[in-house]
């Protein structure tokens, strides 16, 4: 998911909130087409951790009026796999 950041954002610069907490829940700041953005993006199952952080950081942006850009990368649902 990272990567496909990287390629939409400018410069490929991407500023990561909470980087090694909550790890299935990619947030951060950035700029698309010079617009400051706040992308949340999952890459997998999300967990409680990485529940708590998106919330913190929409509320951050909501704070700040910033935009939200959301991405999402999953395969399927892991409750039916129990």
């Amino acid at each position: 998911m990272r990567e496909i950041i990287a390629r939409i954002v400018d410069g490929s610069r991407f500023d990561e909130f909470k980087q090694f907490y909550g790890q299935t829940l990619v947030c951060g700041f950035a700029r698309i087409w010079g617009y400051p953005v706040g992308i949340v993006a999952n890459n997998g199952i999300l967990f409680s951790e990485s529940a708590v952080k998106g919330a913190h950081f929409v509320e951050l942006c909501a704070q700040r009026g910033i935009p939200l850009v959301l991405r999402q990368n999953i395969a399927g649902s892991w409750a039916w796999s129990l």
